[in-house]
């Protein structure tokens, strides 16, 4: 089963500084991770939102999930998945940072 993006909407395609996709001549990165429960399990199916752009991936079987075309700044990144707690963090989009791995708990 390969990841799942939603579509961003007609508006996110007609205008790429609304998407998040140009910003400050910053060219956009790709931000990847894996989402696991506290037994280090991957846990697929998990909704996983950049809240600012809307952008948004479900993680696969392994509990991998990729959001692209992400431009660096400050971001609120939420996680949810069913029997699971939401998580919801800051994450600091830099040029560094390529993964972000999330351990969500049960509820």
């Amino acid at each position: 089963m390969g990841l799942k993006k939603r579509d961003r909407g007609d508006d996110a395609q007609n205008n790429p500084e609304e998407a998040g996709t140009e910003s400050k001549g910053e060219k956009p990165i790709s931000v990847a991770g894996r989402i696991t429960n506290d037994q280090k399990e991957g846990v697929s199916e998990a909704h996983i939102e950049i809240l600012e752009t809307g952008q948004r991936t479900f993680s696969d079987n392994n509990g991998d999930y990729s959001l692209g075309d992400v431009v660096i700044g400050d971001y609120t990144i939420r996680v949810i998945a069913t029997g699971f707690k939401a998580n919801i963090k800051k994450l600091e989009v830099s040029s560094k940072l390529k993964t972000y791995d999330v351990v969500l708990e049960k509820t």
